[in-house]
């Protein structure tokens, strides 16, 4: 099942801010293959490329939830779950994360 979401452009500004656009992340137009037909849609694209940066652990634990939320494909999910994190140098920032997060997600 795929999810589209329409925001309002002062939403939009909210969103770019928190992905880190235009700095960390560029915006690109995509087809979205949907079983109800293609979709035109918008998603950001990261531009750091840097192969030896780590994802922080609840960064990582919210991707495993979506694509267990979305019925993923197993080998998707040992996948996602054997990639290297790092803990959050950011305490606060950490735990904000972290708690919103479902509680069987949490480390």
């Amino acid at each position: 099942m795929a999810y589209f979401f329409r925001i309002n452009k002062a939403e939009e500004r909210d969103l770019d801010a928190a992905e880190g656009y235009p700095n960390d992340y560029g915006k690109c137009k995509v087809t979205a293959i949907t079983i109800s037909g293609d979709r035109n849609v918008m998603t950001y694209l990261g531009k750091i490329t840097d192969a030896s940066r780590r994802p922080y652990h609840w960064y990582k634990a919210y991707v495993v939830a979506g694509a267990t939320e979305h019925g993923l494909p197993q080998t998707y999910m040992e996948w996602l779950k054997s990639i290297d994190s790092i803990q959050d140098p950011d305490d606060v920032c950490r735990s904000e994360k972290e708690s919103l997060l479902p509680l069987r997600c949490r480390s």
